[in-house]
Parts: structure tokens; sequence; C-alpha cells
């Protein structure tokens, strides 16, 4: 089950963009209820920097999105993605995922502990990224670094190799290859399919993360320019630090309000005999 909850965390900060800020506000190092689903994370590209380079000129937009693995641990996860200049905000519900990897029991458990919807907002001018929980009412404030925080989106390099057309969901696109590089190292690599009809927008992006390969496919592109409120954390809800430190009171407030392990879906014990 912890190995489960590894991956599902993984796959989720790999899609809503965290980065290596993640280990380092105390996710990686939380243990018991949550501690496995949350540790562990990837150092994956966020809609900043190198990874903004994907999108072109496509400054500003709102899209649908669904992300996919494969393999035993095989999941799809739909979501919703806003972008402006820089700045991104990504929404995931994982009750609406569907794979191996995401037994019911497991839906259930995050459902109990307000973690099925997840909002990451990435604010790379500021470096910061925010992780919001609807559910609790609650959201982790953390500062990151990017290995090449120096260099700027315009800096970057970009390589690209195209290998065909192919059509997705009647759409003609651009199948291609780019690499992405500073001044000395490549710093990523996807494949990329844009859709000329779209103004070349990449409609599916397909990178290797750590062995595991994901797929993000994008539906509903608008080119409008989102509300300024959806890259800011709710003001009536209540800031943290660290998930560590979230979760912490989270699991204190169940135990109290749900008569001790069994408000974490724990089976009651028996008492035992003298």
């Amino acid at each position: 089950m912890k190995s489960d909850f590894l991956l599902i965390g993984a796959i989720a900060f790999g899609i809503i963009g965290i980065t290596d800020a993640a280990p380092r506000a105390g996710v990686g190092s939380m243990g018991g209820a949550g501690g496995g689903m949350m540790g562990g994370m990837p150092n994956t590209a966020k809609l900043g920097g190198a990874m903004a380079k994907i999108f072109g000129e496509k400054t500003t937009f709102t899209a649908d999105m669904e992300s996919k693995t494969t393999g035993d641990k095989a999941m799809t996860i739909p979501g919703r993605m806003s972008f402006d200049g820089g700045k991104s905000r990504t929404e995931i519900d994982m009750a609406q995922a569907k794979g191996n990897a995401l037994p019911p029991e497991m839906a259930a458990q995050m459902k109990a502990m307000g973690m099925e919807k997840m909002i990451a907002i990435s604010l790379p001018e500021k470096k910061i990224n925010y992780i919001i929980y609807p559910a609790m009412e609650a959201y982790v404030e953390m500062d990151f670094s990017e290995p090449n925080s120096k260099t700027k989106s315009e800096e970057y390099k970009v390589k690209t190799q195209e290998l065909g057309k192919e059509t997705l969901d009647g759409r003609p696109t651009i199948k291609s290859k780019v690499i992405i590089s500073d001044s000395s190292t490549q710093v990523m690599e996807a494949i990329v399919w844009n859709a000329p009809d779209l103004k070349s927008f990449p409609v599916k992006v397909q990178q290797e993360m750590e062995g595991t390969t994901i797929t993000t496919s994008f539906k509903n592109v608008k080119f409008d320019k989102p509300a300024a409120s959806q890259f800011e954390p709710p003001a009536n809800f209540k800031k943290h630090t660290t998930i560590m430190e979230l979760m912490q009171e989270m699991v204190m407030k169940q135990m109290q309000g749900a008569g001790g392990m069994n408000g974490m879906g724990m089976p009651p014990q028996k008492a035992q005999k003298r």
C-alpha cells in the first residue's frame, strides 16, 4: 500500500508541477498517515523557465487536461490548467482518477483526509509555490529554487526534430522531439504534438519521469487571460509552511473529532482480555 501511495504522490505532483522544493518543504520526511503518499516526489518541470518553452508564444491560456501513465501502475488523472505569462495553476481531482494504482480503499482514505482535490499555483518570478487543499480550507506556501533559476525563460535554447504528422481526435498535428537546454546542459526532453489550427498549441506532451512515462493531453483550449485571483490562495484559507505541518494538524482534528484512529478509517481495536 505504501508503494502505491508513493506512486500516486509522484504522479499527482508531477502533474501539478511541484519541483525539488517539495522535499525541502518537509514533504519527503513525513511518515504515518499520508506520509507515504506525499513522500519521494520526483524532480519535475513546471510551467515556468524551461517547461514554458514547450508552449512557445502561447503565454496565456486555459485548458482541460488529462494525464496518463502506463504499465502495472497505470493511471488516468483529469485536471485543468491555467497559464499567464509564467504563472501557472493546475487543478486535479483524485476522486475522478482511474487506474490500477488507485484502489477504492485508497481513494476513500484520500477523501476522508480531504486530499482528493488539489490545486497547485506556481509563481516563478516570486519563487513561490502554493499547494491548496479546498476541502481542508488550507494551503502550503513553499519557496523554491530551481537548479537553473539563473536562466531566464527567453535564454533557454530549443532544438526541435520533426518526427511526422499524426491525427489526434480528428485534429491534424505535427509530432516532434523537443530538447531544451541552457548555456551548458540539457534541461529537459519531450515528445510534443502541436496543432496548427490552434496556433501550434502543444495538445499532447509526453515525458519520461524517473522510469515512468507521463502523457498529458489538452482539450478545450482557450487563449483568454485568466483572472488574477486564479493565481492566489483564498484569503480565508489557513496558511501552512510545510505539508507535514498541515497534515499533522489535520490528523489531530480527525482523531479528536471522530474517536481516535477510527476517524482515520482504522478498524476499532478489541479490548485485551485480562
